[in-house]
């Protein structure tokens, strides 16, 4: 799916976004967050931060400009900041 066509299903529905985003760039996300906390935190907490990164995603969606940057890069903005 393009970032075009999910940014379309996030402003449709929230919650079938939020399911795209997360088949879309759960690994990516997940490869993010453990990097910056692996061997400081229990796995438990990773898997924490990972759901945390999409909430926040999801829920500040309107600050995300697609003029300014690249979707990935504002999942990865959100998800450094996270971690």
């Amino acid at each position: 799916m393009s970032d075009s066509q999910l940014i379309s299903v996030i402003r449709q529905s929230r919650n079938e976004g939020y399911r795209q985003l997360v088949n879309e760039y759960g690994n990516y996300v997940y490869t993010i967050v453990m990097n910056r906390l692996r061997g400081s935190v229990p796995e438990c907490d990773i898997e924490e931060c990972v759901s945390d990164v999409f909430i926040d995603v999801i829920m500040n969606f309107e600050k995300y400009s697609y003029e300014e940057g690249s979707l990935k890069g504002f999942i990865a903005t959100v998800a450094g900041r996270k971690s």
